[in-house]
């Protein structure tokens, strides 16, 4: 898995806890990721941004 590579590459304490996977990170209007947007996004999977719930609901519709 994701995480136990990681374990083997960094520090305990910079192993992520959470890894979500999407297909595409949100940006602002000047191309840069939107910090904001990514934030977000709770531990518990809900969504508070537009553009964050548009990615995860096209996510989990792929098969």
């Amino acid at each position: 898995t994701l995480r136990r590579a990681l374990r083997t590459l960094l520090p305990p304490h910079l192993v992520p806890h959470l890894v979500r996977e999407l297909p595409a990170l949100p940006v602002t209007a000047h191309g840069k990721v939107d910090h904001l947007a990514l934030a977000a996004l709770t531990a518990h999977g809900k969504v508070d941004h537009p553009a964050l719930a548009a990615l995860t609901t096209r996510a989990a519709e792929r098969p």
